[in-house]
């Protein structure tokens, strides 16, 4: 049971402190890492996911602007015949097609 240092004293010291110092800055930059990878993963998961909702989410449609109209235009519109519709009216577009999936090669 002796006073002083110990085992611990001068250069063993000198050692545990180094080996301590390198020990809590290599945690630190795995902290910073971390750190790094988790905004990364954020900003990269954020700018796909706008991506994605821009892509596959319907057309955005917006309204038109409605006429201002008047009490006599609307007396006269009422008034007006309407014309009939033509039956054999065909569709101005045409129908896309599907997207065919190739067929896998035969052996």
């Amino acid at each position: 049971m002796g006073y002083g240092p110990g085992v611990f004293g001068g250069f063993t010291h000198l050692v545990t402190l180094i080996v301590g110092g390198l020990l809590s800055f290599f945690l630190f930059l795995v902290v910073v890492a971390l750190l790094f990878l988790l905004v990364r993963f954020l900003l990269v998961g954020t700018r796909a996911a706008h991506l994605y909702i821009a892509k596959n989410s319907p057309a955005a449609t917006t309204p038109a602007a409605r006429p201002a109209t008047t009490a006599a235009a609307v007396a006269k519109a009422a008034t007006a015949p309407a014309k009939p519709a033509a039956a054999s009216a065909k569709p101005t577009t045409k129908a896309t097609a599907k997207p065919r999936t190739p067929k896998p090669p035969t052996a």
